[in-house]
């Protein structure tokens, strides 16, 4: 554990192993980001006061391990497109075509380890392409 967030650099890399991917070419740096700017803020301020303190460096580096695969990174990501017969399209993260933490197979996880029911409320209520929110919603154009 870093003394600016719960996960380590290694905790992300055995969360993307884990799941099948290589993270070999992925430098510490870059996942030191995704823990820093994306993953540690939302554990900080939304989940960790209703989670088990051996619980948040999980959710931190399952988070960063999503955040990783919904990323443009050829190295390591998930993504499906979606076409409308209007000629929109959208891109997801993960097999299912879902969008948001539900899009990735870690995003996934995180909700799952959640105890406090966040991550699933706010997974749920990813209904709008327009809010741009980037913690849920990936990628849109018109």
């Amino acid at each position: 554990m870093s003394e600016d967030h719960y996960a380590d650099i290694q905790d992300i890399r055995d969360e993307l192993h884990a799941e099948g991917w290589d993270p070999t070419g992925l430098t510490d740096e870059y996942l030191e980001r995704r823990i820093g700017r994306r993953a540690h803020p939302i554990v900080e301020n939304e989940l960790a006061d209703e989670n088990p303190e051996w619980k948040l460096p999980i959710l931190e580096a399952l988070l960063a391990g999503h955040y990783i695969l919904a990323s443009g990174n050829d190295d390591v990501r998930q993504i499906n497109r979606k076409s409308d017969a209007d000629g929109s399209t959208a891109n997801y993260q993960g097999d299912l075509g879902e969008q948001g933490l539900r899009g990735t197979t870690l995003g996934q996880q995180a909700i799952e380890e959640d105890d406090s029911g966040i991550l699933a409320d706010r997974a749920a209520t990813v209904d709008d392409p327009e809010d741009e929110d980037p913690f849920w919603f990936v990628s849109r154009s018109a």
